[in-house]
């Protein structure tokens, strides 16, 4: 997505859109919580999320309500590539070390403020009422 908007591929609304586009998918990472099935995959979500309240690409209002700023969705995606570009390169030179650091990190951001609120609004375990989808 860093590329494509540069390249005249896509304009800045769009890489925007389909940003928010997959960060509104994976909430369903957060539905599925306990699923061992699917923890990479949460882990994963859970660490972008954190990675995009870092940058204030998403925020909570005072309401405790999702708010995109798409002004930061650069930010988020670079964030995004440095972390994709760090994994690759342990890969690559067989560092296990680095790889397990980066999983360590990722699996703390289940403490984060907008991670825990996903978690209290669509993990069955965690909220009252059921979430209707209309």
């Amino acid at each position: 997505m860093t590329l494509l908007e540069p390249a005249g591929l896509l304009s800045k609304e769009d890489v925007a859109h389909h940003v928010a586009s997959f960060m509104l998918q994976d909430l369903r990472r957060f539905q599925m919580f306990d699923s061992s099935a699917t923890r990479p995959y949460t882990v994963s979500a859970m660490a972008c999320w954190k990675r995009a309240s870092d940058v204030g690409y998403i925020t909570l209002n005072k309401d405790k309500k999702v708010c995109i700023n798409s002004s930061k969705v650069m930010p988020f995606l670079l964030s995004s590539s440095e972390k994709f570009e760090q994994i690759l390169d342990a890969e690559d030179a067989q560092d296990g070390v680095t790889i397990e650091r980066v999983l360590s990190e990722m699996e703390e951001a289940e403490s984060a403020e907008i991670v825990q609120q996903m978690l209290s609004q669509l993990y069955s375990k965690h909220r009252q009422q059921p979430v209707r989808v209309q």
